[in-house]
């Protein structure tokens, strides 16, 4: 069976996990946004001078030429803003990202440990087991 609605367009996807990879050195970073993907993205190349990418980018024009939206991609997405947070956080820890210069960071154990026992599913469970296992 199909659906009868349209496929949203990636750019237009909100409450995703992103991952910038420069197109010239490799470079990545682990993003998460509840906006529309396309507002981040935009901010994150032009404007926002806080960010780690805009900042990278801002070290060789050769990057910056060849950076566009194409340099990122969706790697995960999440019903609400907690899930964001702990799947942005975890995508992080798998992948250590070179770009991802944490200076400071709250303690995500009583986050998860919170988010156990408020909901029930699988995904508690996968995020409970990964603290045993992981940390």
């Amino acid at each position: 069976m199909f659906s009868v609605k349209d496929p949203i367009p990636l750019d237009l996807r909100s409450r995703v996990v992103y991952k910038f990879t420069c197109a010239g050195c490799n470079a990545c970073y682990i993003g998460e946004t509840s906006r529309h993907l396309s507002t981040r993205v935009r901010e994150q190349l032009s404007r926002d001078g806080n960010s780690h990418i805009f900042q990278h980018l801002q070290q060789s024009q050769a990057f910056r030429c060849l950076a566009n939206k194409i340099c990122f991609s969706i790697v995960d997405c999440a019903p609400n803003k907690l899930q964001l947070l702990l799947k942005e956080a975890m995508h992080i820890k798998w992948e250590n990202p070179t770009l991802n210069k944490q200076l400071k960071h709250a303690d995500l154990t009583l986050s998860f440990w919170y988010y156990s026992l408020c909901s029930n599913g699988l995904f508690n469970l996968f995020v409970y087991l990964s603290l045993l296992f992981f940390y």
